[in-house]
């Protein structure tokens, strides 16, 4: 899958809107946030296959820095997080 279209898919919106929304992590890194690219080299966490996603999304703030882990599951063929 292409890094363009992770940001499109249902997990990564679901991820992003709930970091966005989620007060302690703003407490944490500062506002604004800024997602930063996702790293699918050889010591990455990504992973995406047909039934699961495993990822990590990089997120920086003007007090600090860090990772948001992404793990969803299909079930009946529904993506469940």
């Amino acid at each position: 899958m292409i890094l363009g279209q992770i940001k499109q898919e249902q997990y990564y919106v679901d991820a992003i809107t709930t970091i966005k929304d989620y007060t302690p992590f703003h407490e944490l890194v500062g506002h604004p946030l800024e997602i930063l690219k996702i790293n699918r080299g050889a010591s990455s966490n990504t992973r995406i296959t047909d039934s699961s996603v495993t990822l990590d999304i990089p997120i920086k703030g003007p007090r600090d820095s860090g990772l948001v882990h992404v793990t969803a599951s299909k079930i009946n063929h529904r993506l469940v997080k």
